[in-house]
Formats: C-alpha cells, sequence, structure tokens
C-alpha cells in the first residue's frame, strides 16, 4: 500500500495549487489528479476501507518515486481538529509536511472571493466575516502550524512565503526538493503564471453548483474531459454564461480588524521562519490595494 511521503497542508488560497503543480512536474514526484483528498480530516480514515481508498489514489506512483498530496483542510483550525494526530498515525514519523503562507490580509479577501465564486456567501465580505471567524482563522498561520509542530520535528516541516515563492520560482522549487531530499539538478519546466486565479473566474450559477455537489457527477468526472480540476471548468464553459457581480471586499473598519486580531501572531510567526515581512505590505501597511496575482490559490 502506497500512502504519501510529504503533505502541503495549506494555507487555503495561498499558492498551494501552484506548488501542487510544480511538484507534480518532477520526475521524481508523483501527485494524485484529486489535489485535496481532505482523507485525514476524520477518524474514517483510521478504518481499512477508507485507507485502503486513499490509498488508491497513489496506485500509479512509479517505483523509486515519492508522493504526496495537497489538502488545505489540513490548516483549518479549529474546523478541523487532530488532523495532524491522524497524519501520524496513519503516514508515520517520517512524514514532512509543507506549509506556504502569504500575506493573511490577502489570503483572507481571496478566501472570501472564492467562497463567493462558488456561491456558497454572500457578495460582501462585510456581511461574510461578522458570521464566520475563519477569515481570521485560517490567516493565523501560527496557530494553525502549531498543531502540526506538536506532532512533527521542526526539521521535517517547511514553510514558503507564497510571495517569495511566485517571485523566483525556479530557486524557491529547488529549496523544496532539497528538503524532500530529491535530484536537485532536475531542472522542472514551470509555468511562468500561477494556477487557478480566483479572480477570472465568475462564480458558479446555482444549477452548476448543484451538479457538482451531486452524487450523478462523481459518476460523470471520470467521463468528463480534462483532468481533475479542470473537468468543472470544461462543463462551466459548455453551459450558459453567469456573470454575477464580483465580490466586495472588506471595508476599513474590517481590515483594521483582521490587522489587529492576527497582528502579534503573524510577527511571531515571522520571526520564527525568517519570512520577509515587507512582502507582507498589504498587512501591516493597513490598506487593501491592487496587487498582483491577489487570488492565486
Amino acid at each position: 500500500m502506497t500512502l504519501p511521503s510529504f503533505l502541503i497542508v495549506g494555507a487555503m488560497k495561498a499558492g498551494t495549487t501552484t506548488l501542487y503543480d510544480d511538484l507534480n512536474s518532477h520526475s521524481q514526484i508523483f501527485m494524485p489528479e484529486v489535489k485535496e483528498p481532505d482523507a485525514l480530516i476524520s477518524d474514517e480514515i483510521y478504518g481499512d476501507s477508507v485507507r485502503k481508498k486513499y490509498a488508491q489514489l497513489f496506485d500509479d506512483c512509479p517505483l523509486g518515486c515519492i508522493s504526496g498530496e495537497a489538502s488545505t483542510t489540513y490548516s483549518k483550525l479549529p474546523t478541523y481538529k487532530r488532523v495532524p494526530e491522524r497524519a501520524k498515525q496513519v503516514l508515520g514519523d517520517d512524514l514532512r509536511i509543507i506549509y506556504i503562507v502569504r500575506d493573511p490580509l490577502l489570503r483572507a479577501t481571496s478566501h472570501h472571493a472564492y467562497l463567493h465564486r462558488r456561491g456558497y456567501v454572500q457578495q460582501d465580505a462585510n456581511h461574510a466575516i461578522a458570521n464566520d471567524r475563519t477569515y481570521i482563522d485560517y490567516s493565523n498561520y501560527a496557530m494553525q502550524l502549531s498543531s502540526w509542530m506538536n506532532h512533527f520535528p521542526r526539521e521535517q516541516v517547511l514553510v514558503i512565503q507564497f510571495e517569495r515563492y511566485i517571485a523566483n520560482r525556479e530557486e524557491q522549487l529547488s529549496g523544496v526538493c532539497r528538503f524532500l531530499e530529491l535530484d536537485l539538478d532536475e531542472k522542472v519546466a514551470i509555468d511562468s503564471q500561477g494556477s487557478n486565479q480566483t479572480k477570472e473566474l465568475s462564480p458558479l450559477p446555482p444549477y452548476l453548483r448543484a451538479i457538482r455537489e451531486s452524487s450523478l457527477y462523481l459518476r460523470l468526472h471520470a467521463m468528463l474531459p480534462g483532468k481533475g480540476r479542470s473537468k468543472m471548468g470544461w462543463l462551466r464553459k459548455k453551459l450558459s454564461g453567469y456573470d454575477p457581480p464580483p465580490a466586495i471586499p472588506f471595508d476599513a473598519s474590517n481590515v483594521v480588524l483582521i490587522q489587529e486580531e492576527l497582528h502579534d501572531s503573524t510577527c511571531e510567526f515571522i520571526d520564527e521562519w525568517g519570512l520577509d515581512e515587507s512582502l507582507w505590505g498589504v498587512f501591516f501597511n493597513r490598506e487593501i490595494r491592487p496587487f498582483p496575482n491577489a487570488n492565486l490559490d
């Protein structure tokens, strides 16, 4: 039974898809077509049938390659608890953890835009955050990673600053490969554009959302053209257009709320992991402004 030797655990809307795609281009790495299996979010993974189904995602891993997956639910406390504990029991003590993070305010903004696109929340982020602390909690990187550090040693944990990664992907990818103890001589062909830009996708209309969440879609998934996440994009293009207004971002009062709630933990996290504070200018400058690739996943 083949199981992953590393996990990209998040953060949500912080570049996990870009990193997943880049690693998937390496000849010594196998990533399953299902980017986010979410297998470790419940105790069901301890059951033989569920664990076997999880392992089947990695059946095509070539001999001599390592495998990994990238479920952002693995860094979504308090929504999903005890994930690191399950990871250690199911995947073993030698598991390596990769956590990619971005400007906390931009992550929260992109988080809302993503949920709005999928039709899960209202257009206005200010209404959404009033009833949902996850916009703040999922940007509390220190809190999210601390649960993993309670189960795995520091040398098995890699923190990547998305802004650094996207600015110099070849060099940063080499660092990831070094962390995974892979061949550093191999040059991976990477797309110059980051993956999964929310700003380029309009919200799913209700009928498409219903299709995606139905058991019928799961049965049809294998027959649709494309791979993985691109299949819904193909279906979207074939059906009638839907162009609702874009998401409304946080207003000044909620920007300050996010900054004040996260300031101390973010500063501690930056110091602990040697990140570049200047790259998170939107968060520390107390303003929201246009930002390149602001909605990359």
